[in-house]
């Protein structure tokens, strides 16, 4: 998914793709994933998210999000998170995402601090 995402970003640039690319900077649907650490700085989130329902074991099926992130210096990133029978509920996954877009954040933006 990450290599797909990556090609996409790279070189995809018809009009099709930026529509897609436009969608993809609106998402509001899992806030509290990727998003979450990047929501008061200047970077740039396209991403898409996915939900799986709970399984009869009390465990999530699926908890995703994969994108990329452009930062204000110029740079970009791909992310790619899948969290798959998670027994922590569901607003402590979610949180995991978020910790690893944090840490990558961090990571590949060390000038910058997160708020």
């Amino acid at each position: 998914m990450a290599r797909l995402i990556d090609a996409f970003r790279k070189e995809y640039n018809d009009t099709l793709s930026a529509e897609i690319k436009s969608i993809m900077s609106q998402c509001q649907t899992g806030l509290d994933r990727l998003a979450a650490p990047l929501i008061n700085t200047d970077a740039k989130l396209y991403h898409k998210t996915g939900t799986g329902d709970t399984l009869p074991n009390s465990r999530l099926l699926a908890i995703n999000d994969v994108g990329y992130v452009d930062l204000p210096d110029g740079n970009s990133y791909t992310i790619v998170v899948f969290i798959t029978d998670s027994a922590a509920d569901y607003p402590t996954t979610q949180s995991y995402i978020a910790d690893i877009s944090t840490i990558t954040y961090r990571h590949l933006n060390p000038a910058h601090t997160l708020p």
